[in-house]
């Protein structure tokens, strides 16, 4: 407790009314440190990919401002103070960039773990496009979830949920996720739109959302077996577990490895690149690299991610390819195209998201969080900006991901790709 407002608790022991006066300051005092934190951590540490069009140091200054005129009831109570913060970072615009209540961000560290959720859902991820359109956009389904068995594809709009309009309603994304999560069994009815305008209806049962770290099986036909390994979201167990499975595979005699990042939105980015780090044989080629708010470039090379994985875990003479689609983004990305551009996997299916930005979580005192942009990758050898723009795969392939890797079209091709010319001669 500051030692100015003790004093005054102390000496006013005998008046209730002088100690609620000044526990109410102490509040206030709180709650505008928790608004300076979350105000400080964008000044100093958000990238801004639009050179300024979109956001600036001094217009930021001027938000900061215009909040201390309008008074003390800004800072009367916690939820005030964190509608203020919520305002001033979503005026940047940035879909990427956002304040997360204790209660969101818990819910978001859930989400990226591999429990299952407090609360049934159905697997979607959303986002405000911020192009003019008042409807939500879909990132991805969750793998594995109700949204993906549906055939739910990343790139639609959501219209409505249940008889909920969305632009009507001016729904934000974690509002629409907060409506669509419920009691486990209980119905939901979502309405659709592709970018054709085909609208269509679609009634999902909400289950418990579990994110298991990987998935993965051996799928063999007649040219050879093939270890396919699913990621569903880059974590450390992601990573432990896909290294132990691929390990297994190639005791197993496998003769080719696919990567599957259909529908993965990404997840830890130095993750990305340690199991990237794993396949490329090449202590000094650049896996990816990255420019911040401060200007700073930075170089990603393989040699760096050996203290947290030694070695090459596939020998270079199996081939590899990573499949991917419209839904996989961000560290998705940074794996894909650094196994691309680095000349060891071939990648099938759809072009990529095309996130080519990083975010950070700063944690505030009171635990809520500001997510914001913090960097921008570029790729390791043609230099090109992903952002927008998504990485073309080098055989086409539309086909959702199935619920055995022996159903799935788009494994089915990538084997035959990889097989086929080791059985004439190619290779």
């Amino acid at each position: 407790m500051p030692p100015g407002l003790a004093d005054q608790v102390a000496s006013a022991r005998e008046s209730p009314v002088e100690v609620a006066q000044a526990m109410k300051e102490m509040d206030i005092k709180l709650n505008k440190s928790i608004f300076e934190e979350a105000w400080g951590a964008v000044y100093t540490m958000y990238y801004d990919t639009t050179a300024g069009e979109r956001w600036s140091a001094d217009d930021w200054i001027d938000a900061r401002s215009h909040v201390f005129d309008s008074g003390k009831l800004v800072f009367s109570s916690r939820e005030r103070t964190h509608d203020a913060i919520r305002d001033i970072v979503s005026a940047i615009g940035d879909p990427y960039t956002r304040f997360l209540t204790p209660e969101e961000y818990r819910y978001e560290l859930e989400a990226r773990s591999d429990k299952v959720l407090n609360n049934a859902g159905i697997g979607l991820q959303l986002v405000d496009p911020f192009d003019g359109v008042d409807d939500l956009q879909i990132l991805a389904p969750l793998p594995e979830s109700p949204a993906e068995r549906a055939g739910i594809h990343p790139g639609d709009y959501l219209e409505a949920i249940d008889d909920i309009d969305i632009a009507y309603a001016h729904m934000t994304p974690d509002e629409a996720i907060a409506v669509l999560r419920g009691p486990e069994g209980t119905p939901v009815s979502l309405t659709l739109r592709t970018d054709a305008s085909d609208r269509k209806e679609i009634l999902l049962n909400r289950r418990p959302l579990s994110m298991k770290a990987v998935r993965s099986e051996v799928v063999e036909n007649e040219l050879g077996k093939t270890g396919y390994v699913r990621i569903h979201l880059f974590t450390s167990r992601a990573r432990e577990e896909l290294v132990d499975n691929i390990r297994s595979m190639i005791v197993d005699g496998v003769d080719a490895i696919v990567i599957d990042v259909r529908n993965c939105l990404g997840g830890v980015f130095q993750e990305a690149l340690v199991i990237a780090s794993a396949f490329i044989d090449c202590p000094d080629c650049v896996l990816v690299q990255t420019l911040d708010g401060n200007g700073i470039e930075r170089n990603h090379i393989v040699e760096k991610q050996r203290c947290v994985l030694p070695g090459v875990i596939v020998p270079t003479n199996i081939p590899m390819a990573v499949l991917v689609n419209g839904g996989s983004a961000s560290s998705s990305e940074v794996l894909a195209v650094a196994l691309k551009e680095n000349g060891r996997a071939t990648l099938i299916g759809e072009r990529t998201f095309g996130k080519g930005l990083i975010q950070h979580s700063f944690v505030l005192r009171d635990g809520s969080a500001v997510t914001m942009t913090v960097a921008e990758y570029v790729t390791p050898r043609r230099h090109q900006h992903l952002q927008n723009k998504g990485a073309r795969p080098d055989i086409a392939c539309r086909a959702a991901p199935a619920k055995s890797a022996t159903e799935d079209l788009c494994v089915d091709r990538a084997s035959r790709a990889l097989l086929l010319p080791r059985q004439t001669g190619v290779l």
